[in-house]
């Protein structure tokens, strides 16, 4: 793994759960009522008579011979035919054929600019399609041709746009896994730009991935999937503006304590050591708690020597920080890991007294953490309801206006 180079999406091919490719690549496609309705051209069909139903070697040795004749009619057909199992079918034989010889995504390159058959403005436009095959596959396909080098331009905002309104509906948690996986995979290789992660920020896209990180603790492959894109984004020049979140970085950590899994830690790790270079971002770090899972990862055995820079790098960082901790700095950091104990700070008068006005910080977030976990239905241990309970009231006793 080498730290400046973006991940390449996963190139295993999706398969959904209800039906595998070969199912779908049996089914007859009447290719010859689209001719006679003028959806396709006789020379299309001609075409699709010779690869269609043939074993793979001999569909990959066509496209040696005609790869740019094909591609026009695969485009053609996502573009004209609408019916739902042709298009399943077409995009399967593609998404075969890419999986088997990614090199052939360069069939479609000389499409880039072509005024109606842009292979990417088809198949974003399908992405609206209310289908876990059709949107899974088309986004394999997509993440296959980018990673080949095919790059969307101004079309990646389709995506971007259509990625914000999944995970802002939380769809990406209800599709099936392998569908995630694909449209996860796309989102990688889409933020691999500079303007496309800024664009995805403006649309409060990493809001939206930390929120769905915290839901995907126990999908390793998903949650691996969030992270190299929230990496991605540590890259944006105003990192410190952008992920100075109380969210993010407690998600962070908590993925630090519950996972094992190496390329998770790995990300996890990557992530943090970016965010350094913002005081604000370590000053949440320790606030978090992550000092504890740090020093248990430094004595832990690792294959990737990247893992044991990064915690060195990432706790040589933090200890100026850790070293000028105050009180309320302590308070800050249990009230925002969610567990409380009855310490004394709780039931100290001078504490209240000197640190309330601090409350107001960031828009009262401590204050909002708190009535947090009084929420109906949330899992949160009886103890740290009381003191919540304890805190609020103690806050409003000496908070000028909390009367």
């Amino acid at each position: 793994w080498e730290r400046n180079n973006l991940l390449a999406a996963s190139a295993a091919s999706p398969r959904d759960e209800g039906q595998s490719n070969s199912e779908i690549l049996k089914r007859e496609i009447p290719w010859d009522h689209f001719k006679d309705s003028s959806l396709i051209s006789k020379s299309d069909y001609n075409l699709l008579q010779r690869i269609d139903k043939k074993p793979l070697d001999y569909q990959l040795d066509l496209l040696e011979e005609d790869g740019t004749m094909y591609a026009e009619v695969f485009l053609t057909v996502l573009k004209h035919i609408t019916r739902e199992d042709a298009t399943q079918y077409v995009l399967t034989m593609v998404d075969v054929i890419l999986t088997g010889n990614a090199r052939h995504a360069s069939i479609f390159k000389s499409f880039l600019s072509h005024p109606s058959l842009n292979p990417f403005g088809i198949f974003f436009r399908l992405l609206s399609r209310q289908d876990d095959i059709i949107v899974g596959k088309t986004c394999h396909i997509t993440s296959i041709l980018m990673s080949e080098g095919l790059k969307p331009e101004g079309e990646a905002q389709a995506f971007i746009d259509w990625i914000v309104q999944q995970l802002s509906l939380h769809t990406l948690l209800t599709m099936n896994r392998t569908c995630a996986i694909s449209v996860l995979s796309t989102l990688q290789q889409v933020l691999r730009t500079s303007d496309n992660r800024a664009s995805f920020c403006s649309a409060n896209g990493l809001g939206l991935l930390v929120e769905c990180m915290h839901k995907q603790l126990a999908h390793p492959q998903q949650l691996y999937q969030i992270l190299n894109c929230i990496w991605m984004l540590s890259y944006c020049q105003d990192v410190g503006s952008r992920m100075a979140d109380v969210s993010l970085v407690r998600g962070l950590v908590e993925v630090l304590k519950a996972s094992t899994k190496e390329k998770v830690v790995r990300m996890v790790v990557a992530t943090l050591r970016n965010m350094t270079v913002s005081n604000e971002c370590k000053a949440l770090m320790v606030v978090c708690g992550v000092v504890k899972p740090l020093s248990t990862l430094s004595h832990t055995t690792w294959a990737d020597d990247d893992i044991v820079d990064d915690v060195e790098v990432i706790r040589g960082a933090l200890e100026d920080r850790v070293q000028t901790m105050t009180t309320f700095d302590e308070y800050k950091k249990e009230v925002l890991s969610g567990e409380l104990d009855w310490s004394p700070v709780h039931k100290s008068q001078h504490f209240w007294e000197q640190n309330v006005p601090r409350f107001e910080e960031k828009d009262f977030e401590l204050l909002r953490v708190l009535l947090s976990l009084l929420k109906p239905g949330e899992k949160v241990p009886e103890k740290s309801v009381a003191i919540a309970c304890h805190d609020i009231g103690e806050f409003i006793k000496h908070y000028p206006r909390g009367k």
